[in-house]
């Protein structure tokens, strides 16, 4: 075999060997989001001696999957980067963010309910989302209505889908009239950050919004910190 002909070989096989790198790298973010537990002890990461002293009545409202999706009994099973499992116990991490902020600043806190179930499966939920997204669909919500008259500030936590916020948000945004409110939007993400979710928030409701906080799904677990900081430039 001629020395150009072994070059051609080395070098097709070189090429070969990093298309494959390429795509296990590139699908990593879906094998991560898809089948990798995150299992915590959620009485070390939400509760700390850092507080954030403020005069303001704070409502902390939160959108997540658990709660809103028909998950297995054995939690064991259910995997995704938006879920947190400590011992049998599964938490979504918005929810885990949520009482973070609770902790943190005070208040109360309310958790979006929707009457329908999300699939299990993460992408099937997605899937959902999208035609939701795409039609406009109001998701019909459970649970008594708040009186948001007696709160200053709404600190509100979802995750990002499709590049927004879930439908579901919506639909609890709808009932209410924000114009007198400071809302402090808290954003969980696979890594596109905020998308446009503020901007698209700002567009369709009133209210004074102030610097948002994007929190990468990997990042929940240790987001204590970063969220004391953020509170005390933003109450």
């Amino acid at each position: 075999m001629g020395r150009i002909k072994k070059r051609w070989i080395i070098l097709g096989l070189v090429v070969i060997v990093a298309a494959i790198l390429c795509f296990v790298m590139m699908g990593l973010p879906y094998i991560r989001r898809h089948f990798i537990t995150n299992t915590v002890n959620i009485q070390e990461i939400v509760p700390g001696e850092d507080k954030v002293d403020s005069d303001k009545k704070i409502l902390t409202v939160y959108f997540t999957r658990f709660g809103n999706s028909d998950f297995e009994e054995d939690v064991d099973a259910v995997s995704s980067a938006s879920l947190l499992t400590d011992g049998n116990q599964l938490y979504g991490n918005s929810q885990v963010l949520a009482m973070m902020v609770q902790d943190i600043a005070g208040g109360d806190i309310y958790a979006i309910q929707t009457e329908k179930k999300y699939p299990s499966s993460y992408g099937d939920t997605l899937q959902e989302e999208r035609t939701e997204l795409d039609q406009n669909v109001r998701p019909a919500l459970i649970g008594e209505k708040i009186d948001l008259s007696g709160y200053d500030t709404i600190v509100l936590v979802f995750p990002l889908w499709w590049g927004t916020y879930p439908m579901p948000v919506a639909s609890f945004l709808d009932q209410y009239d924000f114009s007198d409110k400071e809302i402090l939007p808290l954003v969980t993400h696979g890594g596109s950050g905020f998308g446009s979710s503020l901007e698209d928030l700002k567009e369709n409701y009133k209210g004074d919004f102030k610097e948002g906080l994007a929190i990468l799904d990997d990042e929940v677990k240790g987001a204590r910190e970063g969220i004391v900081t953020w509170l005390n430039n933003n109450l």
